[in-house]
């Protein structure tokens, strides 16, 4: 496993699935056109070109968004141009749930939504991601883990 400069040892990297962003724009986009229409008609010549752009706009916004997990926390990074990184210590997380509504469930995705001490709602969700419920398990041993090498950080 690699090392990450005093943020512990890299446990799991994640990115977010370009999978259902991609079905979602395509069945957003053969519904407004109408599947007759773009089979049928001129309409059909921006087939290629509606396919590519959905294809780019889905990995665009898959390389958004990156999680690291580690023996002491989760990092994650968001942006393109501009990065934004959290940091959520192991051992504020308080709560986690794994969230899949109905299209994520059909393709086998979910998110990870971790609460924090201190915080409203959930401070940090992990989405779109296959398999969410390993993901929150390995969260979870990580956090035991975490709170078994420092007992002075455990909850009361």
């Amino acid at each position: 496993m690699t090392q990450t400069r005093d943020r512990g040892e890299v446990i799991g990297r994640y990115r977010a699935s370009f999978a259902l962003p991609a079905i979602a724009y395509a069945a957003t986009f053969a519904f407004a056109l109408g599947a007759h229409t773009l089979i049928h008609t001129q309409w059909s010549a921006l087939l290629p070109a509606a396919v590519a752009a959905l294809a780019i706009a889905s990995f665009l916004e898959n390389l958004q968004h990156a999680w690291v997990l580690t023996s002491e926390q989760i990092i994650a990074n968001t942006g393109i141009l501009v990065r934004d990184t959290k940091v959520v210590r192991l051992d504020r997380i308080t709560d986690m749930r794994v969230r899949a509504p109905l299209l994520s469930s059909l393709l086998g995705t979910g998110a990870v939504q971790i609460s924090t001490a201190g915080s409203d709602g959930y401070e940090l969700t992990i989405f779109r991601q296959h398999r969410a419920d390993k993901i929150e398990a390995q969260i979870a041993k990580a956090k035991r883990e975490y709170l078994h090498r420092h007992p002075s950080n455990a909850p009361a």
